[in-house]
């Protein structure tokens, strides 16, 4: 799931004007020699639920003629990942562009690997910029850097399928007597 979050959050970064190859994982410190902008993703802890909901029940046959299976789809975890996309700008106005047109570009949801859904959704965006620094009335500018934090969720499931052999005929016979 975290390599479907990643790619999800770098083609979202990318729709919105920052170039693939600048979305990566969170760096130790603010590096101030690497380009902005660009995008750091964090991973968050992982959180499961248990449900046991059934999902799907499916009758069918693998060849014709053959015998009748029934396969059950049940959910066993509702899984929660959650994730951090801080972006590092050095204008605030394109920063405010770029915001909406990231959170424009993540889809509702997508099915992962094993073709479950995944709903994505993004919990909260905080802005921080530097305050200025002065010196008697006026400003001094050395690095302008601006960022937004995004926290954003991914809730998916953790399933499970088991196939069984269905009984296709009964006969029932006349009761003997003696």
């Amino acid at each position: 799931m975290r390599t479907l979050a990643f790619e999800l959050v770098r083609t979202a970064a990318a729709a919105a004007g920052v170039p693939p190859e600048m979305v990566f994982d969170v760096s130790a410190s603010d590096n101030l020699t690497l380009a902005r902008p660009r995008v750091e993703v964090a991973f968050l802890p992982d959180s499961y639920t248990r449900t046991g909901r059934l999902l799907s029940a499916r009758r069918h046959r693998e060849e014709q003629g053959g015998p009748m299976t029934l396969t059950v789809k049940k959910e066993l975890y509702e899984a929660r990942f959650d994730l951090t996309a801080q972006v590092y700008a050095d204008n605030g106005a394109w920063l405010e562009a770029f915001e909406y047109a990231f959170v424009q570009a993540l889809p509702a949801g997508l099915n992962d690997g094993r073709g479950n859904w995944a709903r994505v959704r993004v919990a909260e965006g905080t802005f921080t910029g530097e305050p200025t620094k002065r010196v008697g009335t006026n400003a001094i500018k050395v690095f302008t850097k601006v960022t937004t934090l995004f926290l954003i969720t991914l809730t998916g499931r953790v399933t499970e399928e088991a196939e069984q052999g269905m009984i296709e005929i009964i006969n029932i016979g006349a009761p003997k007597t003696a």
